[in-house]
């Protein structure tokens, strides 16, 4: 067999049993690396799919990185060639996730934002908007970053363990526990900006040190820090 032979044979067997096989044992069927497996895939399977069942499975679209199976707005996993959904199991973060090919799991809700959800600025997170992980639909979910996600978290009640220095940078007088207001945070704005020391005014407000020097930094109260210092910010960082 001619090597030219070979290679169109390698392809066919791809084309297949690569709804059937995992690309590991395709891998190891025709001696090849699986790097190569999955990019023949890409490049004569994928091409296939409408004829080997995703036609038949309206509004769903192939997973990348898994495309023996497909996925839809509303967070059912199916199958391609049988149309079977994926029973999903709750990991101990209490997230719903699949097992899929090559038996990687994925979390669903990243499944579903990955593949229906716009993310225009390329945010690094997935948050459910009504604080249900278990409801993966794509109107309930959003890209955010970490700050965005810790935000909501905290709001939503799902952040138990958080503590106190983290639920005052989040939330500033809207957490129950600050003993500080506005008001307060403004005050000691203008301190600063006179050249009063951290611990003279620490000791004012009946706070600790790290507390004033992370009103300082801006690391706390940071919307406000923001709208102060819009014009003129004294010098960052603690003394």
């Amino acid at each position: 067999m001619s090597r030219e032979q070979r290679y169109q044979s390698e392809i066919e067997f791809i084309k297949d049993n690569y709804l059937s096989m995992t690309a590991k044992e395709i891998s190891e069927t025709l001696e090849l690396g699986i790097d190569t497996v999955k990019r023949l895939a890409k490049q004569f399977v994928y091409d296939v799919n409408d004829s080997l069942g995703i036609s038949g499975l309206p509004g769903y679209k192939v997973v990348e990185g898994s495309p023996i199976h497909a996925v839809n707005a509303e967070g059912t996993v199916v199958r391609i060639r049988t149309h079977k959904p994926i029973q999903p199991s709750v990991n101990k973060k209490g997230y719903l996730q699949v097992c899929l090919q090559d038996k990687k799991s994925y979390r669903v809700h990243r499944l579903v934002a990955e593949h229906f959800v716009p993310n225009p600025h390329n945010k690094p997170q997935v948050n459910h908007i009504d604080g249900n992980k278990l409801n993966n639909s794509a109107s309930n979910l959003e890209w955010s970053t970490n700050e965005e996600n810790q935000s909501h978290a905290i709001k939503t009640g799902l952040w138990n363990g958080i503590s106190q220095k983290i639920s005052q940078r989040q939330m500033g007088e809207g957490n129950s526990r600050s003993k500080l207001k506005e008001s307060d945070i403004l005050d000691i704005y203008q301190r600063l900006h006179r050249g009063e020391s951290v611990c003279s005014i620490a000791r004012i407000y009946g706070v600790n040190h790290a507390n004033i020097c992370a009103i300082k930094s801006g690391k706390s109260w940071k919307s406000l820090y923001n709208l102060y210092f819009k014009v003129q910010r004294p010098e960052r960082g603690c003394s």
